[in-house]
């Protein structure tokens, strides 16, 4: 797509994918990249319509490494405001890989500062973010497992889906394995 690095990514492009999931029926779209850098207000503007205009769409932010353990204000890097206002949530995407594996321990969140897959449980109606008091002990993610163990799909390959082909899937758009600020 003619692109630099998904964080530098002209936000129509990030808009034009996620009308098409949005057209194909997908359930959920989760995007760990973190949209904080200030970017052409007609782009951003393009992405917050498409974001509002599928309703279930969950964002990524992060934390400030030197405020870690501190309750409340210690986000350094929200979803840009326009984006974060569209989206159906926001979630901390910070998380921690022991060496060598692709299973990401997520930062348990609060009911304030949740985690990226609490907020994404939450979206998709998770049964489990019904029950009061059941936020998870911990919370490890392993949608990326050994190679291909999940279905990956480029951007540029997205168009090339057959239609309906997302519908009720759960769709994780970032790049593999860490999350982009």
């Amino acid at each position: 797509l003619r692109q630099r690095g998904v964080e530098n990514w002209d936000r129509a492009e990030h808009a034009k994918i996620v009308d098409r999931l949005t057209a194909d029926g997908a359930r959920l779209l989760v995007f760990h990249i973190v949209f904080c850098e200030p970017r052409s207000p007609a782009t951003n503007a393009i992405f917050a319509e498409a974001i509002k205009k599928n309703g279930r769409v969950v964002l990524a932010a992060s934390l400030n490494p030197q405020a870690r353990g501190q309750i409340l204000a210690n986000i350094a890097f929200g979803p840009d405001e326009e984006l974060g206002a569209a989206a159906a949530g926001v979630g901390i995407a910070e998380c921690e890989a022991p060496k060598g594996e692709v299973a990401r321990r997520y930062y348990l969140g609060n009911e304030l500062q949740p985690s990226l897959p609490w907020t994404a449980a939450v979206v998709a109606g998770a049964p489990i973010t019904k029950t009061p008091n059941a936020r998870p002990r911990d919370t490890w993610l392993k949608f990326y497992g050994p190679a291909r163990t999940l279905l990956h799909i480029s951007y540029c390959e997205i168009n090339d889906q057959p239609p309906g082909f997302f519908k009720d899937k759960c769709v994780f758009i970032g790049a593999m394995p860490k999350t982009l600020r």
